[in-house]
């Protein structure tokens, strides 16, 4: 979508180049070679781009961080589940220290703050692209953008405030505390 506007204008090469050809071919067309054209990046591209890439790696992190949670979790729940009732207590309460000492639930708990990460940054990708084509999609993924805001706002506090309240994140808690 964007990268392209990162790379040189084939076309403008290709003129370039053109025009260095007839003037080698007739001088009188040109007076003088004419200067290449310009390589420079529009800095807009570059803010985008950066955005939207580090929404992608941190959407990417975040699905690779889920996957090994599941496998840490499956590897907690089926180890040790042979062999006398006291062996099987002591090797569950081994793991379950390990499971306490390595930090594997604020571990997890990271994973959504991640993708909430990757949401913030493609969206500011997203509004920094647009901006400069079209005022009016800006404005439709701004009003997305605000209400997806407002939404996470008004339920983490809720969960802040009220402990009965089902919308309990680790903001919140954070909040809270």
């Amino acid at each position: 979508m964007t990268t392209p506007s990162l790379s040189p204008d084939p076309s403008a090469e290709t003129n370039y180049l053109l025009r260095v050809l007839i003037t080698k071919l007739d001088n009188a067309t040109f007076p003088s070679v004419p200067e290449p054209p310009s390589q420079g990046k529009d800095p807009i591209s570059v803010r985008a781009n950066c955005l939207l890439y580090s929404s992608l790696c941190c959407s990417i992190l975040a699905a690779v961080g889920a996957m090994l949670a599941k496998e840490w979790l499956q590897s907690f729940e089926r180890g040790g589940q042979v062999g006398p009732i006291h062996e099987q207590v002591l090797r569950r309460q081994h793991k379950f220290n390990g499971v306490r000492q390595w930090l594997l639930e604020p571990m997890t708990r990271l994973l959504p703050t991640i993708l909430l990460i990757s949401v913030v940054l493609f969206f500011f990708g997203l509004i920094e692209f647009l901006i400069p084509l079209d005022h009016s999609a800006t404005g439709v993924v701004m009003a997305f953008a605000n209400l997806g805001i407002i939404y996470y706002i008004l339920t983490t506090a809720a969960g802040a405030i009220w402990d009965a309240c089902p919308y309990q994140t680790s903001v919140s808690k954070a909040i809270k505390y």
